[in-house]
């Protein structure tokens, strides 16, 4: 994974970086320090450069990206069209949870805007937390679930019809 780019070590090289920006990671908004530094020993972090895609559009993923510094545009091929940008993500964004659960392709393309440093949390990584502490693991399960369900209601919300009152 991520060989043709800078291998900046394990996240908890990192630490320090991370704990100042735990208010900025919505995923993370439960989780103690100690937690956290957990996490990190099963995350690897990389160093790209601008335009690099981080993910791939169709791209079979299994893991989850944490964006720790620049930023990133999330784009989807739109038919007889070029890529359509979606969002923006920023440090403390995370990205690819729907894959890490479920190990289907991407859905949309992430492509660094900026010079970018990202950390790397994969199904081996997963199941590792698993075996070693199986209460960190729920509570990251159950962090991830509550962010796809907000999803979920947030796209539903926007996909609603307006009222003819």
């Amino acid at each position: 994974m991520y060989r043709d780019i800078e291998d900046l070590g394990t996240a908890d090289n990192y630490l320090d970086e991370i704990r100042e920006m735990t208010n900025d990671i919505q995923l993370f908004d439960t989780f103690s320090i100690t937690e956290i530094e957990l996490l990190c020993r099963h995350m690897q972090c990389y160093g790209a450069p601008r335009n690099y895609p981080l993910i791939a559009e169709g791209q079979d993923i299994n893991y989850l990206l944490l964006i720790l510094t620049g930023w990133a545009e999330i784009k989807q091929a739109v038919p007889g069209s070029r890529m359509a940008q979606l969002s923006e993500v920023v440090a403390g964004t995370t990205i690819g949870e729907m894959s890490l659960i479920d190990g289907q392709p991407d859905s949309s393309s992430c492509i660094t805007s900026v010079p970018t440093d990202f950390a790397v949390l994969t199904k081996d990584g997963l199941n590792k937390i698993l075996l070693q502490s199986p209460r960190l693991a729920n509570k990251l399960l159950l962090a991830l679930l509550r962010k796809m369900t907000r999803r979920l209601r947030e796209m539903d919300q926007s996909y609603r019809p307006l009222s003819l009152h």
